[in-house]
């Protein structure tokens, strides 16, 4: 019986310090574990820092960059807007020219539409030249022609070629030239006679003024009524 409860107090006492190791092994452990996650952090600690040094080597490696004094920065702006300066003038001249190609070619083919008109009338003066003239046809050429004369003024207003109207108009310099002046009992000072070349303009300006004839007052020192002119035989010539 004695050496059944010095069994049972040994087995109690080997459990009991089995128990006390796997404690400490596990209390081991934790610290281990929990070492390694301090020692994890630190290293995290030890990044960051690393990071600020970095960051201050970076700092002052750009404070180290040599500083520009005003009269340089200056200088530099200055150089800069040269440079963009001397780009935009190229730019500019390189378009001046192509402008000045394209007026070029405007001016020579922008009257090809016009040329073409102008064919078509010259086709028909072409062929009624042609044509022979007899007693019983020259009526119908003459006729022709004023078709023709007439097609052409068409063609040539559908180009903005106008005109300037004198019939019964007041004389205005800016429109007619004045080759010649008459009295006219039946037109008014000022107004037009007679047109003598028709004069045109395109689009609004002139570009040829009509020549016309304008009526002129009459004179009283030149001219004389018949009542004069009758006294004036009357009176006996001087000794």
């Amino acid at each position: 019986m004695n050496e059944y409860i010095k069994n049972t107090e040994n087995n109690t006492e080997g459990s009991t310090e089995n128990n006390k190791d796997e404690s400490s092994e596990n209390s081991a452990e934790e610290n281990a574990v929990t070492g390694q996650e301090e020692g994890e952090e630190g290293l995290t600690l030890d990044f960051s820092e690393e990071n600020k040094k970095d960051d201050t080597k970076d700092d002052k490696k750009t404070d180290t960059s040599p500083k520009l004094s005003p009269l340089e920065l200056a200088k530099k702006e200055s150089d800069e807007f040269k440079t963009q300066y001397a780009y935009l003038k190229a730019e500019f001249e390189n378009y001046k020219k192509n402008m000045a190609k394209e007026q070029l070619r405007l001016i020579s083919f922008g009257s090809e539409n016009i040329m073409l008109d102008i064919l078509k009338i010259s086709d028909l003066f072409e062929m009624a030249l042609q044509t022979k003239i007899t007693k019983d046809n020259y009526e119908n050429i003459y006729t022709g022609f004023k078709m023709t004369s007439e097609e052409l003024s068409k063609s040539l207003e559908s180009h903005g070629l106008k005109k300037i109207e004198t019939n019964k108009k007041v004389f205005d310099p800016h429109l007619h030239e004045a080759i010649s002046s008459e009295n006219s009992e039946t037109v008014k000072v000022g107004y037009i006679i007679k047109e003598c070349k028709v004069g045109y303009k395109l689009h609004d300006k002139v570009i040829r003024p009509s020549q016309v004839i304008v009526s002129a007052a009459k004179s009283k020192d030149t001219e004389l009524t018949n009542d004069d002119k009758s006294t004036n035989n009357d009176k006996p010539a001087n000794d």
